[in-house]
């Protein structure tokens, strides 16, 4: 699709919204399809491809391994669930919250969802967190739970 559509939210005449294989769909799909895609950005001349890069939410080897060893079980206080657990951005990537360790804590499925259902975000240390109404951000980076080195 074209940039100039996305972030205007629909098209005009002589551009496109489209998904290989499938067809056009309306810019509205797609940006909602954005939320949980890697998307691939293409800047062209003409037929002349210039530039490609792949932008998405793909958390690095070592951020990930920090992660996993802060957070060895759901993040909520009392939920001692240590498997299957998923990745959370507390604060979401669509209102500006970086892929940044501080950031990001694992949880179960159920409290993610809830998470998510709810607008919540999460407040505390390590996995004694708690829900909280999503308000404004937090004031920036909270303290690791405990000392990792990334290398």
């Amino acid at each position: 699709m074209d940039h100039a559509a996305f972030r205007r939210g629909h098209t005009e005449a002589g551009e496109v919204c489209e998904v290989a294989g499938v067809g056009p769909i309306p810019v509205s799909v797609a940006d909602r399809l954005s939320d949980d895609a890697i998307l691939k950005a293409l800047i062209v001349n003409g037929e002349d491809v210039r530039a490609v890069a792949h932008l998405g939410r793909t958390i690095p080897a070592r951020l990930r391994t920090a992660v996993d060893e802060m957070f060895p079980e759901c993040a909520v206080e009392g939920c001692h669930v240590n498997r299957y657990l998923e990745i959370d951005h507390n604060v979401p990537i669509s209102e500006g919250g970086p892929t940044a360790l501080w950031n990001l804590r694992r949880l179960c499925g159920h409290h993610h969802e809830y998470k998510h259902a709810h607008n919540l975000r999460l407040e505390g240390e390590g996995t004694r967190q708690r829900f909280v109404p999503r308000g404004p951000p937090p004031a920036g980076p909270a303290p690791p739970a405990r000392e990792l080195a990334l290398v």
